[in-house]
């Protein structure tokens, strides 16, 4: 596997969660298409996917799938920088129930092509070098790899109640090539005031952020940066919550091992998993990825890699506005 060329590897997005925290703002808009400084929030994973290299992703859908899928269309086409690349092929799976962020994986399946599954939460943002991370999980001969951080900082997203936000997406991302939409496809759409109204919405409710780390999964790693616990952050209402089941399989971690606890260090959201732990999963019932896959694989080659420069979701309102604000500066620095 080399530097920043993971094509190789089939990614996947979680993005069917109902987004309940974010109802007032988002309506009845799914989380990975609600608009972030002028463009919607997959088109910064699908950036960073095809900068890696990716060349196939699959888009886990339930909530607003079709939305989801109309929008997005068959292929993501990266336009920053001078680089030329090729299409990113986009793929989607579709649950027609709650099932969980392991259940949703597990359902996308017969669509995972490659041996490892790069795994991305569609609601969350890690700035990491994914090329280093692949390399970083293969010399470690890992079964499973994260991506872990500090505690995500604080922004001020700068905007008053009087702030005019107009972004006519659908035609803004076929014209930069961004996005390759279906046939019949028409700018202008239903569709793209609902994303103007959620970025207008985002200025009124414009706030410092506070997120504490108890909001966050807590990591435990030794010096070799092996897994030794996995603690999800409080348990919300949602799919993942249908579950409250143990760990799938028996965690192997032993007591005696030396440990060290890195403070403030949280679940950034991106793993790189085999394809047989994804095998594992039940599919007949709603699964959480982070309360029973991956604490199961407590002490069976599970690392995590620390080299994550920034972190942030979208989670609610407040982090929203902090997101709005992050990559707003980090499009005028590029």
């Amino acid at each position: 596997m080399k530097r920043n060329n993971l094509t190789p590897l089939t990614a996947a997005i979680l993005c069917g969660g109902l987004g309940t925290r974010l109802k007032s703002v988002a309506g009845d808009l799914p989380k990975v298409l609600m608009a972030v400084a002028g463009k919607p929030f997959a088109h910064y994973l699908l950036q960073q996917l095809s900068e890696a290299g990716i060349a196939k992703s699959v888009l886990c859908t339930g909530f607003g799938a079709e939305k989801v899928s109309s929008l997005l269309g068959a292929s993501f086409q990266n336009s920053r920088g001078r680089a030329v690349r090729a299409p990113m092929r986009l793929e989607y799976s579709r649950e027609t129930g709650p099932l969980g962020t392991g259940g949703a994986l597990r359902l996308a399946l017969p669509l995972l092509d490659s041996e490892w599954v790069l795994v991305l939460n569609g609601d969350s943002y890690a700035e990491v070098d994914l090329g280093n991370f692949g390399l970083w999980h293969q010399r470690n001969r890992a079964m499973a790899s994260i991506v872990v951080c500090p505690e995500p900082q604080s922004f001020v997203a700068k905007g008053t109640a009087n702030t005019k936000v107009v972004s006519p997406l659908p035609r803004l991302l076929e014209a930069e090539g961004l996005f390759h939409t279906s046939p019949g496809q028409r700018p202008g759409s239903p569709r793209q005031k609902t994303i103007s109204s959620t970025e207008s919405a985002i200025h009124r409710r414009a706030t410092r952020v506070k997120s504490p780390v108890s909001q966050y999964g807590k990591i435990l790693t030794n010096e070799k940066g092996e897994v030794l616990s996995f603690l999800e952050k409080p348990q919300a209402r949602t799919a993942d919550s249908l579950s409250t089941r143990k760990p799938l399989g028996e965690s192997k971690t032993r007591i005696g091992t030396r440990a060290r606890t890195k403070l403030r260090l949280v679940n950034a959201g991106i793993y790189l998993l085999s394809k047989t732990i994804i095998e594992q999963i039940p599919a007949d019932r709603p699964v959480s990825l982070e309360r029973e896959v991956l604490p199961g694989l407590v002490g069976k080659r599970f690392f995590c890699y620390t080299k994550c420069r920034c972190f942030l979701d979208i989670g609610t309102p407040e982090s929203y506005a902090s997101a709005e604000q992050f990559f707003a500066q980090k499009g005028r620095a590029s």
